[in-house]
């Protein structure tokens, strides 16, 4: 577990034993602070590249689903909201085996950045539909001629109108980036 690593041998987590004069933790038998930081950083670290990865490599870690279900909230929340809940995704990922998942993640390689491009390129074109209208339309229609222009159209008109009623804007980018990913995925 990764809290193992921040727990002294006597089972007190930050427990401070005397420590030689050359300073090696292992003869005392404590963890000191420092190692404690570092583990709490890549703990951290981790939990920063389980909610960067798509939902669908996620999916094949094997995660619990507390974990999993904290994931995507984290992902659709505001900046000062992600960072309480990334502190409860390291919270979190505390109690499980980090070398392990860090191992399930190895094992995916290249699918999982892959998917990570993918996404993030699917956002800048749905990013540019959104913010330049028609000029952007244009340019995705280049780039993907085999597109519905209508349809492209309507779903780039419904998500520009956001300051009316938020929740159908929301709605009709989730459709706008559904459809950018299926036409891309072609």
């Amino acid at each position: 577990m990764c809290s193992d690593l921040l727990m002294g041998i006597d089972g007190e987590e930050g427990s401070q034993g005397p420590v030689d004069g050359d300073g090696s933790e292992e003869s005392s038998g404590s963890v000191s602070r420092t190692r404690q930081r570092e583990e709490a950083k890549a703990v951290a670290r981790l939990g920063g590249e389980l909610i960067d990865l798509s939902p669908s490599v996620v999916d094949q870690l094997d995660l619990p689903l507390e974990l999993v279900e904290a994931i995507d909230l984290c992902r659709r929340l505001k900046l000062r909201a992600r960072a309480r809940q990334k502190r409860l995704i390291a919270q979190l990922l505390r109690s499980e085996d980090c070398d392990a998942i860090r191992q399930r993640m190895a094992n995916l390689g290249a699918p999982r950045w892959a998917d990570i491009e993918r996404d993030k390129e699917d956002e800048r074109w749905c990013a540019l539909l959104v913010s330049e209208g028609d000029a952007g339309l244009q340019e995705f229609m280049q780039a993907y001629p085999e597109s519905d222009r209508g349809q492209l159209r309507a779903l780039v008109r419904a998500a520009r109108q956001g300051e009316s009623s938020d929740k159908k804007a929301e709605k009709a980018r989730g459709k706008l980036s559904k459809l950018i990913a299926s036409l891309r995925s072609v």
